[in-house]
């Protein structure tokens, strides 16, 4: 029986001892007292919803936006202030609030960096960002909402043709606090029509560039120089407003080769004229010999000046979609 008491015994320490290695609840001080377990970031899902956007300026980089900003986290994660990094003028209502979700509507001007190289054939985004003003990457981690993709654009934008939004994640570092935060972003690729482009660029363009080489067909040469330096200053009218309709970058855009372009083939005219005039004054184009050699120069002009327009059309084509 002794025998039977001690085997009994035994196989009770072993159960034990199983058990307790085997849970992961908490560890135990010396002291007695329950530790705790290391447990990860919290979660916090976010969705947004744009109900409008206006005001779009490609100079001061600002658009105005109206949304809703929704967050499901624990109590305290949602008591906390969300910082919406881009925005300048910002005015926030609670207006929505239960057990999972708190939801505010946010009217802000909003920051943005506007990529110009392809202008007047650009695609901007306009985008949201949003951290925790308080909690580290550490503590709070933003995610995406789990039921279906209610992120999401309420009404068109004037003016612009909207891409699909996107909602995107990332880790935002601040060295000079030693920390790092979660962002979320919603994401909203826009660009101007192309017809529009072409009608409010291109076409007055063409039309300044079309006056100045069609004067290569007379055989006035002082016309040559009155009409070429007419287009040119028109071209330097319109483009002044143009460019005033965006903010100045440090890389020329595709509106400014094409305008380039534009100078060049005016001042080859221009070039025609004086050349033109000083055989002239010369005495070279007396006579039908004098004719044939007027014919001569306009042509040869007319040429380089149509080999300008294509060969640097050709580029900037190249330089636009690589």
């Amino acid at each position: 029986m002794a025998l039977i008491g001690l085997l009994a015994l035994a196989g009770s320490i072993g159960v034990v001892s199983v058990v307790s290695s085997a849970s992961p609840a908490s560890a135990t001080t010396d002291s007695g007292q329950d530790v705790p377990t290391v447990t990860g970031p919290e979660r916090a899902e976010v969705q947004f919803l744009v109900e409008t956007v206006s005001n779009i300026s490609l100079t001061t980089a600002t658009y105005d936006a109206t949304f809703y900003l929704g967050l499901r986290c624990s109590p305290t994660c949602r008591s906390t202030l969300l910082d919406i990094v881009n925005a300048t003028v910002e005015s926030r209502v609670l207006v929505s609030e239960d057990d999972e979700w708190s939801w505010w509507k946010i009217t802000a001007t909003m920051l943005f960096a506007p990529e110009l190289r392809t202008h007047p054939f650009d695609t901007q985004i306009l985008y949201i960002a949003v951290q925790s003003s308080a909690q580290s990457v550490d503590r709070l981690q933003f995610a995406t909402a789990d039921r279906g993709s209610a992120s999401g654009l309420a009404a068109p934008i004037p003016g612009w043709l909207a891409g699909e939004p996107q909602v995107s994640l990332g880790i935002v570092d601040y060295p000079m606090l030693a920390e790092q935060y979660s962002e979320i972003r919603f994401e909203i690729p826009i660009r101007q029509s192309v017809l529009a482009a072409i009608l409010t660029h291109f076409v007055p363009l063409s039309a300044f560039v079309i006056l100045g080489v069609a004067v290569l067909a007379l055989n006035r040469v002082h016309d040559h120089i009155r009409v070429a330096g007419t287009a040119l200053i028109g071209l330097t009218v319109f483009y002044l407003a143009t460019s005033g309709r965006v903010a100045s970058a440090g890389y020329l855009t595709v509106w400014d080769l094409c305008i380039a372009l534009a100078y060049v083939a005016l001042c080859a005219v221009m070039v025609c004229g004086v050349v033109g005039a000083h055989l002239s004054q010369r005495g070279r184009y007396v006579g039908d010999e004098g004719s044939r050699l007027d014919a001569r120069v306009r042509l040869s002009f007319f040429l380089v000046t149509m080999g300008i327009i294509v060969v640097g059309g050709l580029g900037i084509i190249a330089f636009a979609l690589r």
